[in-house]
């Protein structure tokens, strides 16, 4: 029996990242499940600094099966702990969290996808077909009186900088019990 969830927790345990980061810590479900499981843990002193860089894959997944092969559309987000009075601009600086952790996590992220035979997708291509966003602050949308949208809330309780992956389109083929 295929169980994605569990597929991608083995690509995230098997990411090669440099020092000083360990492998990330891997989460799924909705976004405000994740949100309580980074609450609980944050409330276990042994887990609390345990809960960053994290990957999550978000919940619910469709399962569209072709000829014995399950298409999956997959969400992902890669977050690190950041500063919330860093600018835009600073946030992309040598030092500063998206160039010392989450690059190096997305890139560390789909090597591993490549290499553990788990999945494929079509053609030659070194990643699968997907959208990469950097998330500065990373907030969900409020809506202002004037239809505009900006960030304004995090997604999670924490300040957070953020790679979300959208889209990304990977294949497996059906396994039976």
């Amino acid at each position: 029996m295929n169980y994605v969830v569990d597929d991608i927790g083995t690509v995230v345990s098997q990411m090669v990242v440099r020092a000083p980061l360990d492998v990330p810590a891997y989460l799924y479900g909705h976004q405000l499940d994740i949100n309580n499981q980074l609450l609980r843990l944050q409330q276990d002193p042994l887990k609390k600094e345990q809960r960053y860089p994290l990957v999550a894959l978000f919940l619910d997944i469709e399962e569209p099966v072709i000829n014995g092969v399950i298409n999956y559309k997959l969400n992902l987000v890669i977050v690190a702990k950041t500063n919330p009075n860093d600018s835009a601009v600073m946030r992309f600086e040598d030092t500063k969290v998206f160039k010392t952790i989450l690059n190096p996590l997305y890139e560390a992220f789909f090597k591993s996808l490549g290499d553990s035979g788990l999945f494929m997708w079509p053609g030659v291509m070194e990643r699968p077909k997907h959208s990469k966003f950097f998330r500065p602050f990373w907030g969900k949308p409020i809506t202002e009186q004037l239809e505009t949208k900006k960030n304004e809330a995090n997604i999670f309780n924490d300040y957070l900088d953020a790679i979300q992956i959208k889209g990304l389109e990977i294949n497996q083929k059906l396994k039976y019990c």
